[in-house]
């Protein structure tokens, strides 16, 4: 498995291997469309910060943005930020404003869009990822429908992600993609071994048998795993974690563990109230706060 920063990408080999296999075709077939689904907090957006990397490496030109739940009172908020991110955005600053004129156009703009990133993609291949496309605004959404259509013949692919709505956005773009490769991934809960290597790259060490227990108590979901396990090593946190930790841990932080360790850590509270993570129902005693994207 790739790396990226300190920590691998735990659990998702396969998806990475399709992303990547759209990728290196692209290149001399065309454009694709790979839509990536998922609950929240399952790895939508690390998996596209994986493949943006890898495909940095591969030598694309990448446009990236997240869409927010406030993007819709502005017309192409959620796409445009794509478009001009990076140190060698797709779409110049001048040529941005040159879409001024037509943003009352949809077909006019998409024309015009299509143009740019056709000559774009002429000097290196792109890659287009919008995260959370389910808070994109109309018309980007209207965007994502015909310009990667146009872009048929060009080394582009267009990456998003979302939560899993029917008849959401994703659903739109992708019947819109005619005459494209559309690849659908959908992200499901974690194995148990994935979770465990989550908390062995941040914890130094294994996970030991108290913390393997809470860690399943997640229900597979990479966030509240990653949560739980930080939460152990949030300053403050040692006397309260005793019982989930290695002594060879608390030796080397300078604290020393209760003979009777006491409740559980907040962090494992909060795997507990949220597990498993696709159900929405809230157990006694719990939060009803709600899942993060």
């Amino acid at each position: 498995m790739s790396v990226s920063g300190a920590l691998a990408v735990r659990g998702r080999g396969s998806e990475l291997d399709l992303v990547l296999r759209t990728l290196r075709r692209s290149r001399e077939s065309g454009a694709a469309l790979v839509v990536v689904r998922g609950e929240p907090g399952i790895g939508k957006t690390t998996l596209l910060a994986e493949a943006v990397t890898q495909a940095t490496r591969l030598g694309y030109t990448v446009g990236q943005a997240a869409a927010h739940d406030g993007d819709r009172i502005a017309p192409l908020a959620s796409l445009g930020p794509a478009l001009r991110t990076g140190t060698d955005p797709l779409v110049t600053s001048a040529e941005f404003l040159d879409l001024a004129p037509v943003i009352e156009q949809p077909l006019w703009l998409a024309e015009h869009l299509a143009t740019l990133l056709t000559r774009r993609s002429k000097r290196d291949p792109l890659l287009v990822v919008l995260d959370d496309l389910h808070w994109a605004d109309p018309l980007s959404i209207f965007m994502l429908r015909i310009v990667p259509a146009r872009l048929a013949a060009a080394p582009v692919v267009w990456l998003v992600a979302t939560r899993d709505i029917p008849g959401g956005p994703a659903e739109l773009v992708a019947a819109s993609a005619a005459g494209l490769p559309v690849h659908h991934l959908e992200l499901h809960p974690l194995p148990e071994e994935a979770l465990q290597a989550i908390a062995a790259d941040r914890l130094g060490e294994p996970a030991t048998p108290p913390l393997a227990r809470a860690l399943r108590q997640t229900g597979g979901n990479p966030f509240l795993a990653v949560q739980l396990v930080d939460g152990l090593l949030a300053p403050g946190a040692a006397q309260d974690a005793g019982r989930l930790y290695r002594p060879g841990l608390s030796a080397a932080s300078g604290s020393a563990w209760p003979r009777s360790p006491p409740a559980p850590p907040r962090s494992y509270a909060l795997a507990r109230c949220s597990a498993p993570a696709s159900r929405w129902t809230t157990p006694p005693g719990c939060s009803t706060s709600r899942y993060p994207r």
